[in-house]
């Protein structure tokens, strides 16, 4: 047998096999298979969705539960903000709003102030507290 006539035949033999495997994906078979990824598709996006309305809940609006005296915003953090960043702001207020600081008009109001920013750090600034707060106002889940 020539040479040819083997090429020819491998071809054949070849040619037969792949046409085989493409008849094993009939068009049944990719129907199901892009309703299998469309169903996919739908699942991550819903769960996609559903991550980022649990992110909303904590993402800097106000809780259900929202009332004038709301710790954060007396000390005018964001209320996802880390313990850091709650220490920084009290220094920032007790230095702004201390009764030694302030002229002797104002002496009365700062005490007061001042009284506020303590009692909102001594909550949020204690991280048990802070928790025990947070599922009180709606700000965590």
């Amino acid at each position: 047998m020539s040479i040819f006539n083997r090429l020819k035949r491998l071809t054949k033999v070849y040619l037969n096999d792949l046409e085989e495997k493409i008849n094993i994906f009939s068009d049944d078979e990719d129907d199901e298979f892009l309703e299998w990824e469309r169903k996919l598709e739908e699942e991550e996006l819903r769960k996609e969705k559903e991550a980022n309305r649990r992110n909303q809940r904590t993402s800097g609006r106000r809780p259900r539960n929202y009332s004038n005296n709301d710790y954060y915003a007396v000390l005018g953090v964001s209320y996802n903000a880390t313990q850091k960043e709650i220490e920084h702001a009290y220094k920032k207020m007790a230095k702004l709003y201390h009764p030694d600081k302030q002229p002797p008009e104002k002496k009365e109001w700062s005490e007061n102030k001042m009284k506020t920013i303590n009692v909102a750090y001594g909550v949020i600034g204690n991280l048990q507290k802070r928790l025990e707060y947070d599922r009180e106002m709606g700000y965590r889940y």
